[in-house]
């Protein structure tokens, strides 16, 4: 387990990001840009999937995304079971999509999307990195905040603070992670 000391604009917050990549090597790209993001905000840990036992104490749970192939955490999703009950704030960016969408009723579908991809939202309209093969499919649980294309894009458990993100928004729209982590919509 990786953890970062607070930074001299701590907000006092511990956040845990769980780690969905397979390969330690994929954590470079996908779990070091997320640290990169949430370090300033307070005390950030990293842990493996695998790695769970049960909820998270820490105050926000970011679920990362991982390599395009690579579905192995879906085998593992009692893991996650603890999210259904949570009062915590929990961000899941691509592969975390997946984990929650399952986790509300919704199900997963062979559609996807690489490349660079205009998004409208809540937040406006701008341009977002995807990396998804495998697309949720939202159940009634769920509102959706922002789309791309007819799909979406941006989603939330209904009167919770459970967000999910099929696109990559550590890439280019590192801001929108820290104003849902500042916000309540």
């Amino acid at each position: 387990m990786m953890t970062l000391s607070h930074s001299e604009n701590d907000e006092g917050l511990s956040i845990l990001i769980i780690s969905l990549c397979k390969y330690k090597l994929h954590e470079e790209e996908f779990v070091g840009p997320l640290v990169d993001i949430f370090k300033e905000k307070g005390n950030v840990k990293v842990i493996h999937y695998k790695e769970l036992e049960k909820e998270p104490k820490e105050d926000v749970i970011i679920l990362s995304g991982t390599a395009i192939k690579d579905f192995e955490y879906l085998n593992y999703l009692d893991k996650f079971k603890w999210i259904k009950n949570t009062n915590k704030k929990v961000i899941g960016v691509g592969a975390g999509s997946q984990i929650i969408a399952l986790t509300f009723g919704g199900k997963l579908k062979k559609k996807g999307f690489i490349g660079v991809y205009d998004v409208n939202s809540i937040f406006g309209k701008f341009r977002a990195y995807f990396l998804i093969v495998r697309y949720p499919v939202l159940s009634e649980n769920f509102e959706i905040l922002g789309y791309v294309k007819d799909e979406p894009a941006i989603f939330k458990v209904k009167n919770r603070e459970i967000y999910g993100f099929t696109f990559h928004p550590e890439v280019l729209n590192s801001k929108l992670l820290l104003e849902i982590l500042s916000q309540n919509f």
